[in-house]
């Protein structure tokens, strides 16, 4: 008698559910029914022990996420379930979203942002990358590392003649910390030195310009270059003006001479400069230094070459 009283409750509630469904047809039971279980349906009209009890069963109280990828509001009721998009969701598998669900994202590129920084002048940079402008570069947004190159200006060539003007010296790039020395200006008596570097990784001095000759008929001193980014300038040829040299940071050749003795020395290479830095700030100052002016003619005589500006070459990864 015991027996048949705990489970008739839970076969009361279901067979009074059924009458008010008007089933047809008669209701058995099928098998045993351990004491204390619930019932559920075989068929129509069989039920048979559902193989635990009732506890816990009755509706939902509330409705809640462990892990707050989900945005659930109300949490009872007619709940409503969203993704949470101020939560860093990540998918484990791909997902392809049409271009017009999202015109306005903007996403962390995964390919190398680089800037090429000629001036303190607004430069754009590749990708959609940050701008450098006015002398502040901006660290694109998700950049794991940054690799900075940069070359100091050139030294200008020295004029040719009597007297002639010795070119000026080029001037210093920075990066933050980093620095790449211009090249010296060439003279009358010399070719100027290739600029050094300081604080980075590898550090490369600018070649020298070539040394003046006291002879009549000879080509000036050829410019020293940069060991990155740039080319020497050429001879300039007898009684010629100096050439300006190409790329960052070279040396503009001195003057060539022809009756009226000596030629112009040629200005050195801009000093270079790499390096590696990891975790980087939000933003560097910068600075791109000047190119070295020529050297102005003496009696008889003719220009040198102007040396070429520094630059600065910044590129963000992302992986």
């Amino acid at each position: 008698m015991k027996r048949l009283f705990t489970w008739a409750l839970p076969l009361l509630l279901v067979l009074g559910a059924l009458a008010w469904a008007q089933p047809t047809g008669q209701i058995t039971v099928i098998g045993p029914v351990t004491n204390g279980d619930c019932v559920k349906f075989a068929t129509t009209l069989q039920l048979q022990d559902a193989g635990g009890t009732c506890a816990g069963l009755g509706p939902v109280q509330s409705v809640s996420n462990s892990d707050g990828t989900l945005t659930i509001n109300p949490t009872t009721g007619a709940v409503v379930v969203s993704i949470a998009l101020n939560h860093a969701n990540i998918w484990g598998a791909q997902q392809t979203f049409p271009a017009a669900s999202i015109p306005s994202a903007t996403l962390n590129p995964t390919t190398p942002v680089v800037c090429v920084i000629t001036s303190t002048s607004a430069t754009t940079c590749s990708n959609g990358g940050s701008a450098a402008n006015n002398g502040t570069y901006t660290t694109p947004s998700g950049a794991k590392f940054l690799i900075a190159e940069l070359v100091g200006g050139g030294g200008g060539g020295a004029g040719s003649g009597t007297t002639p003007g010795n070119g000026g010296a080029g001037g210093n790039t920075t990066f933050s910390t980093l620095t790449a020395n211009g090249g010296a200006a060439g003279t009358n008596a010399a070719g100027g030195s290739g600029g050094s570097s300081t604080g980075c990784d590898l550090g490369l001095a600018g070649s020298n310009g070539g040394n003046p000759t006291g002879a009549t008929n000879q080509s000036g001193g050829n410019g020293g270059m940069a060991a990155l980014y740039s080319a020497a300038a050429a001879l300039s040829g007898i009684n010629n003006i100096g050439l300006p040299g190409s790329g960052f940071g070279a040396g503009g050749s001195g003057a060539g001479d022809g009756a009226t003795a000596s030629t112009g020395g040629g200005g050195g290479g801009g000093g270079a400069c790499r390096k590696l830095i990891t975790s980087p700030a939000a933003s560097y100052s910068y600075s791109v230094g000047a190119a070295g002016t020529l050297g102005t003619a003496g009696t008889g005589g003719n220009n040198g070459g102007a040396g070429t500006l520094g630059g600065i070459t910044v590129t963000a990864y992302f992986q």
